[in-house]
């Protein structure tokens, strides 16, 4: 079938199943990876008199990095997955119905839900489109399309949004003994935010990378 524009830019990851009459579940993946910094007031730096009795006080900006290893080691600190880090990473699992979500995963164990105030996937809004469309001769319609979409998502429980950057390819695979041409997006959002609650404002910036899919050695998602 073919899949339109809209949808690409509603979805992390958007498949279609050509020449298949029977349905069958399958998971794909596509790694993310989170770049970003948090920002906080720290305490005051220095206090000084200078003439006249005027007192200047100077405060510090704190810079925090939270990425990949923060979100991983938040979830090691709550049990939810077990140590060391060393090997987990994060990634979108998508299941052949589009139902799935943001995982913490590693190769020999289960899966396990990130933690909505760790990390969120972007939720896309008005896009813009440009790209193009090819038939192929034996039938068929592949698409090479891109857009730039308004994204939000949540970081460190801080909401965020930007532009993304979206690209999707139409790529053949064989999964479970078919062959399937599947189009996925892949998608880099650059992101700020704020809050301001008990302790002052946090304000937070950075990356969020979505790779493109693949097929995923899991059967059905955890």
């Amino acid at each position: 079938m073919k899949l339109s524009s809209s949808r690409v830019a509603a979805a992390l990851l958007i498949f279609g199943v050509m020449g298949s009459a029977q349905a069958q579940n399958y998971v794909l993946e596509s790694q993310v990876v989170l770049t970003g910094t948090v920002l906080t007031q720290g305490p005051d730096a220095s206090v000084t008199t200078v003439k006249g009795g005027t007192t200047i006080t100077t405060n510090r900006i704190i810079n925090t990095s939270f990425t990949n290893r923060e979100v991983i080691a938040a979830m090691i600190s709550r049990s939810l997955i077990a140590g060391p880090s060393s090997g987990w990473g994060l990634a979108s699992l998508v299941d052949a119905t589009g139902k799935g979500g943001l995982y913490a995963e590693k190769s020999g164990a289960q899966p396990v839900a990130v933690p909505a105030d760790l990390l969120t996937l972007p939720v896309f809004g008005p896009a813009v489109y440009g790209g193009m469309t090819v038939t192929a001769p034996v039938g068929g319609d592949f698409s090479r399309t891109s857009s730039i979409a308004f994204a939000t998502t949540s970081v460190n429980g801080i909401p965020a949004s930007g532009l993304a950057n979206n690209a999707s390819t139409t790529s053949s695979f064989t999964i479970q003994g078919q062959a399937r041409d599947l189009t996925t997006v892949t998608t880099t959002l650059n992101f700020t935010g704020g809050t301001t609650g008990i302790g002052g404002s946090r304000l937070v910036k950075g990356v969020v990378t979505i790779g493109s899919a693949k097929p995923s050695t899991l059967a059905a998602l955890p």
